[in-house]
């Protein structure tokens, strides 16, 4: 499980953007009481699909 700033220096990307993703459904996440987790098959799945409509 990785955090949301995580996910975002792993993205390349900013904590906003990030949340934003998350926000959307874009990027699925896990609620533990007030923390917010991203699996790390999650992520993997997204830069797939982004790939994928990229090419």
């Amino acid at each position: 499980m990785l955090t949301i700033p995580e996910c975002a220096a792993w993205l390349g990307t900013g904590r906003g953007l990030a949340y934003d993703l998350c926000r959307r459904g874009d990027l699925a996440t896990v609620r533990f009481g007030r923390l917010l987790r991203v699996p790390r098959s999650a992520l993997a799945a997204m830069v797939r699909q982004e790939r994928t409509v990229a090419s």
